[in-house]
């Protein structure tokens, strides 16, 4: 795939995979809904999610994001993770565009409100060290 191929594939509203090491070093990976700017990766969780934790501990991670179907087209990203926490209200700047991505404008604020829950939030931004897109099929 070509780079604009690649931005035009992680615009899709395709749900990501994130791979984090846990302390024994096996992996372990997430479905999450992300943003793509054309340069970092960001996903946000509840700030006590264990894989947040992994992300902190360890900031190498691999991402990817494919579709299903023939022909397939997947983007595979291995980067370095950094992890910033607060209340959803701190980080809604970041928050707000992943979120809709994936939710219909007229449900966007009820969703926000709902996935609030007084709870610290968790951004994590994925710095690409590596990227290739591919068509399967």
């Amino acid at each position: 795939m070509t780079p604009e191929e690649i931005n035009a594939f992680l615009d899709l509203p395709l749900t990501g995979a994130i791979a984090t090491l846990r302390a024994d070093g096996s992996p372990h990976v997430v479905p999450v809904w992300y943003r793509w700017d054309g340069a970092v990766i960001t996903v946000w969780a509840d700030a006590t999610s264990p894989w947040v934790k992994r992300v902190r501990d360890q900031p190498r991670v691999a991402f990817t994001v494919f579709e299903h179907g023939i022909p397939s087209r997947a983007v595979y990203i291995r980067g370095t993770a950094t992890v910033v926490q607060g209340p959803l209200k701190e980080f809604e700047a970041a928050i707000r565009p992943v979120t809709a991505r994936y939710v219909a404008a007229e449900k966007l604020e009820e969703t926000l409100r709902e996935y609030d829950g007084g709870n610290d939030k968790a951004v994590v931004t994925i710095t690409p060290e590596f990227l290739r897109g591919v068509v399967n099929g």
